[in-house]
């Protein structure tokens, strides 16, 4: 991980000595990092052995090169998984006003609530999104290469709506195969593949007193020429002190296989600093013909999940998170080698996420 940490300051170091000369430029870092345990079967980062290892960096770059137009690039390194330091996303940006910019390159993917802000830790109450909706089934990617169009008009009574538009080609985790899913193939096929022919869009109405709800869709082939189809809808309530969000999500990949998830989350702040948290998933796989494949039983297929978290936040960038999980299903967890795998998965976390 020091390693990770030291190539990404020293790939960012020049920009952030041009942000000391020209104050258009900021540089941004998220960083998290994690420590927990299941009782049998590996979920997210963690196994049954206590592990310290789950911690990611990321550092964001913004730089308005004139009035009008802006460059956008993240790079983020992962401990957990050894990969090495990658780029989430780098475009330009030409600003015609809040109603209409055209950004290019690899863009960060308009789609749902938390697609843009993947990796920042303190705009969500757990150590990980919810794993039904933004788990390694490829749903979402954090971007796409390719041009896109946004803009945010103003309606009456304090709403106002949020547009997006994009096309090309979205890097996204390569769909399992039945044998992957049933754990009966051991042999992994390619980590990402290409969602290529993409067209996609998301629509957002936003109120000032905190509520919103959108929909999003796009639509893409993959390496067979099978068309991928991807919709989702989400709605948000924050007042106060408590916080209600809400997504679904449904993916058609040909004629063999749709996937369905959803989750509900509920916060709550107890007193300034301390707060409470909840979260409800769900996600279901189904193969056409499963019928005929009778290793693909129901709790291969299935993912459902409660999760309970409370978290002590030292400042708006700052937070300690704890949490408990209990998972039903297989769909997402995993055996740990050598020993069968569980219907039910049991674990704690206990995290640090920082903004600054």
């Amino acid at each position: 991980m020091l390693r990770i940490l030291a190539g990404l300051t020293l790939a960012l170091l020049p920009a952030a000595l041009a942000a000391q000369t020209y104050p258009s430029a900021q540089l941004h870092g998220f960083a998290r990092w994690g420590v927990g345990r299941t009782d049998g079967n590996a979920y997210e980062e963690l196994t049954r052995k206590v592990d310290a290892g789950a911690a990611a960096l990321a550092l964001n770059l913004n730089v308005s090169l004139l009035r009008q137009l802006a460059a956008v690039a993240q790079v983020e390194g992962h401990a957990a998984d050894e990969r090495e330091v990658e780029l989430d996303f780098a475009f330009g940006e030409w600003s015609f006003g809040s109603a209409l910019a055209i950004r290019a390159g690899r863009v960060k993917q308009p789609f749902g609530i938390a697609t843009e802000v993947f990796d920042v830790g303190t705009l969500r109450p757990f150590f990980n999104l919810p794993q039904a909706v933004y788990g390694p089934q490829g749903f979402v990617s954090e971007g796409y290469d390719g041009a896109g169009v946004t803009g945010t008009l103003p309606l009456r009574g304090g709403w106002s709506l949020q547009y997006d538009a994009y096309g090309g080609q979205l890097r996204r985790p390569e769909a399992e195969s039945h044998e992957q899913v049933a754990g009966e193939d051991e042999e992994e096929g390619e980590e990402v593949e290409l969602a290529r022919e993409l067209v996609g869009g998301r629509l957002l109405l936003e109120s000032e007193h905190g509520i919103s709800v959108g929909a999003s869709a796009y639509t893409g082939r993959n390496r067979e020429r099978a068309r991928i189809v991807t919709t989702g809808v989400q709605g948000q309530w924050h007042h106060g002190r408590v916080g209600v969000q809400s997504e679904v999500m449904h993916q058609a990949e040909g004629d063999e296989e749709t996937e369905t998830g959803a989750y509900l989350e509920t916060t709550v702040k107890l007193t300034h600093r301390l707060q409470a948290a909840t979260e409800l998933s769900w996600l279901r796989t189904r193969y056409e013909g499963e019928s005929e494949l009778p290793e693909l039983d129901d709790q291969a297929l299935r993912h459902r999940e409660l999760a309970l978290g409370l978290n002590y936040w030292f400042s708006s960038d700052l937070v300690l998170k704890g949490s408990y999980h209990h998972v039903r299903g297989r769909r997402i967890t995993s055996a740990v080698e050598g020993e069968v795998p569980r219907a039910r998965t049991n674990a704690v976390m206990l995290s640090l996420s920082l903004a600054f």
